[in-house]
């Protein structure tokens, strides 16, 4: 009979790491005072068969679930609903008071997804995630139609110093929104592709810019203070991260849009359709945690409610 574990330290998930994506590995293995990671995994007779975790923040009480997967042979028979609810109970002891959920619409697995998390009824905004040709895109005449000005400087991100990075971590909240923080994922940056503006001696923007699989770089963050979000300072700040990931080798970059941007949708319609080489959906759901009950496999709903073979990527 499966047996379920609470994976607890990084030699314990790490006998399960193969269960999700790579680029998740090191998410998956490490952790910090501001992160945590909560995973719990499958086995029958010692070999790993499912995997659900997520990483969490304390001090926002939030998380996000990173990975559902159970191998083949064992989907359809409930290891899946056993696995997330044990997590919930996990997250919910730890503090955590809420978890979200993202997966790509119009998958095979989108249904089950759906099945699974129909009582996740906090309202979110699903998300438009487009996947565009780095040199395409800088090839359209107007990205080098938007100049900086004198009083303006677009810098490299790493060089930015201690008692700027605490001015900026200031204005958390204030004339920034949290989500759009470039320090949300700092340590997974990649040194000299994202980028920062500065007006004077003041940041007033940033477009931060990670490593994927397969040579892809994903356009994390981007954030131009108003008014300078108007004045096309958010163009500036893509177009220079561009060039910098194209010298660098890479062709192809991913970004996300949320489907409430009206602004950002019509920008991408209008400016970058002629670049954009893949773009779908993906749903976003969230969850209020309670306290559920720890349960076996053998007690969970064996409605066919596991999808397997499906890792949820940032």
């Amino acid at each position: 009979m499966e047996t379920i574990t609470l994976l607890n330290c990084r030699e314990e998930r790490q006998a399960y790491a193969m269960l999700t994506f790579p680029s998740l590995h090191d998410e998956l293995l490490s952790e910090s005072e501001q992160r945590k990671v909560a995973a719990v995994g499958a086995e029958l007779f010692g070999k790993p068969i499912g995997l659900v975790w997520a990483s969490w923040w304390p001090q926002r009480k939030r998380g996000e679930l990173r990975t559902i997967y159970i191998a083949s042979a064992y989907r359809g028979s409930g290891i899946g609903t056993a696995l997330l609810k044990t997590i919930e109970r996990v997250l919910a002891e730890a503090g955590c008071d809420t978890l979200d959920f993202k997966f790509r619409a119009g998958t095979a697995g989108a249904p089950v997804w759906q099945r699974m998390t129909a009582q996740w009824d906090l309202p979110r905004t699903g998300i438009l995630t487009f996947t565009m040709s780095i040199p395409q895109f800088l090839a359209q005449p107007w990205v080098g139609a938007w100049r900086t000005n004198k009083r303006l400087d677009i810098f490299s991100w790493d060089t930015l110093s201690e008692a700027e990075k605490a001015r900026i971590k200031e204005g958390d909240n204030d004339w920034y929104p949290h989500h759009l923080s470039p320090f949300i994922r700092e340590r997974y940056l990649v040194p000299g592709l994202s980028v920062g503006l500065r007006d004077g001696n003041e940041t007033i923007g940033w477009m931060t810019v990670e490593e994927y699989d397969d040579g892809m770089v994903i356009g994390d963050r981007m954030f131009a203070r108003p008014p300078h979000d108007g004045q096309g300072r958010g163009i500036m700040l893509i177009a220079e991260a561009a060039r910098r990931c194209c010298e660098a080798g890479f062709q192809t970059a991913r970004f996300d849009v949320s489907i409430g941007n009206v602004p950002m949708r019509r920008f991408v319609e209008r400016r970058m359709k002629p670049c954009l080489v893949d773009s779908y959906e993906v749903v976003h759901k969230s969850k209020r945690l309670g306290s559920p009950q720890l349960v076996s496999a053998s007690e969970a709903d064996r409605q066919g409610d596991d999808a397997g073979g499906v890792t949820i990527g940032r």
